[in-house]
Order: structure tokens, then C-alpha cells, then sequence
């Protein structure tokens, strides 16, 4: 019978070390969004509720939960100026064109508002998703666009907001029917709250533990 991994096998979140011996060379990155402590309770019980439907699987640690809006993969260290320009551009036009948002909601407020998974046969990669709100399609877009024409490379793919929770997911006694799926909810959901910024992030392995390191951090406001 397959067993819960209980070791992290994600990445955790750890402030930049100027030593680091890596320095000269090719940085991970991407670009997400990071939550404060209230929005991570809510993800906390998403994953604790799985966890608990879950006969095998990798979840997801508290520091390491984030909204992805750009992968990147490997970027020379050089080029990390250049990024944190297209960063403040895209986050100017964003916030600036949807500052009266009919919604009346406050222009940088995310709603988190159910559950969700992608399915790979027998395992799946489960998330909580985010509303497509028209500030923060915008954000993902002009970023993905500013980049590509800055001569990053970068994913494409259409976008559908979701913070990732557990991968390679097998729940107990699942089925065709998706019965066990049914069953994991969250009470907390929906949830909204306002975010302040996004990050441009590195994903490193340090002593054979994979982690993120916050680079640069734009302010949405």
C-alpha cells in the first residue's frame, strides 16, 4: 500500500545569503505572489483536509504556498536588474487601468474561491483556486508579454490562477466517480484579502533541501 510522504519535498522559503557560493550562476526564477499569515491558515486547512482523504502524496508546507504568475527557469544573474524593471512596469499599468474596478472590490484584493486538481492517471496534483479577477489577468499578462519581448523565456500557457497544494496525490478508495474527491472541502472558502506585492523569486538547493529565496519584491501599491 503506497504511504503519505511526510518528509517536505517542496521548497522552503529562506531570506538571500550574499556568500552563497552560487552567486555566479544561472538563477531559477519565477514570479509569484506571497501570502501573509490569515490567507496561509486558510491554505493550512486545504492541505490538512487532504492530507486526511490522501493514502500517498507530496503536500505542500505553510512557507512554501504561493500564487505563480510567470515561470522563468534558468535566468544569468545579470539579467536580474532587467527583470525587476519589466516587474515594475507591469505592476504600474495593472493597478493604474483597473484603479476604479467596477467590482468596487479593492484593486488588489485576491478571493480564494474553492478547490480543484489536475489529473495524471492514477495521481493528481490538487490546488486552491483563485478568481480571475481583471487586475490580476491583466498583471499576469503584461508580464508574460513584457517578458517575452525582453527576450526572456518564458511559459505561455493560458493562465488559470491556483496555488498548488499537494502533488501526486492518491486518495483513499478514489473511483471513477471522483467520490473521494467530492468529499475534501474547505469551510473557509471562499476567503478573500488584499495583497500588497509580488516577488521575483529563486529556486535553489541548499545542503540537498530545495528552496525559494524572495530576490526583489515589487509593491502593487
Amino acid at each position: 500500500m503506497p504511504q503519505i510522504d511526510t518528509q517536505d519535498t517542496s521548497a522552503k522559503l529562506i531570506k538571500p545569503n550574499s556568500a552563497d557560493s552560487n552567486t555566479a550562476k544561472p538563477a531559477r526564477l519565477f514570479i509569484a505572489i506571497l501570502f501573509d499569515e490569515e490567507t496561509l491558515d486558510v491554505l493550512e486547512d486545504a492541505v490538512s483536509s487532504l492530507r486526511e482523504l490522501s493514502s500517498a502524496g507530496r503536500f505542500v508546507k505553510r512557507e512554501n504556498l504561493h500564487l505563480t504568475l510567470a515561470f522563468l527557469g534558468q535566468v544569468e544573474r545579470n539579467r536580474i536588474d532587467a527583470l525587476k524593471q519589466v516587474l515594475a512596469e507591469a505592476v504600474a499599468s495593472a493597478t493604474s487601468r483597473h484603479a476604479c474596478d467596477a467590482t468596487r472590490k479593492p484593486i488588489t484584493q485576491l478571493t480564494l474561491t474553492g478547490v480543484g486538481r489536475f489529473k495524471q492517471h492514477k495521481v493528481s496534483t490538487y490546488w486552491v483556486g483563485i478568481e480571475a479577477v481583471p487586475w490580476l489577468v491583466e498583471l499576469h499578462d503584461k508580464l508574460v508579454a513584457s517578458l517575452f519581448e525582453t527576450g526572456f523565456s518564458v511559459d505561455r500557457k493560458p493562465f488559470k490562477p491556483h496555488i498548488t497544494v499537494g502533488r501526486d496525490i492518491v486518495l483513499k478508495e478514489d473511483s471513477d466517480n471522483g467520490s473521494s474527491f467530492k468529499r475534501w472541502q474547505v469551510d473557509s472558502l471562499p476567503y478573500a484579502k488584499r495583497v500588497n506585492s509580488i516577488h521575483l523569486m529563486e529556486s535553489s538547493t541548499q545542503e540537498g533541501q530545495l528552496s525559494y529565496t524572495s530576490l526583489f519584491e515589487q509593491r502593487l501599491l
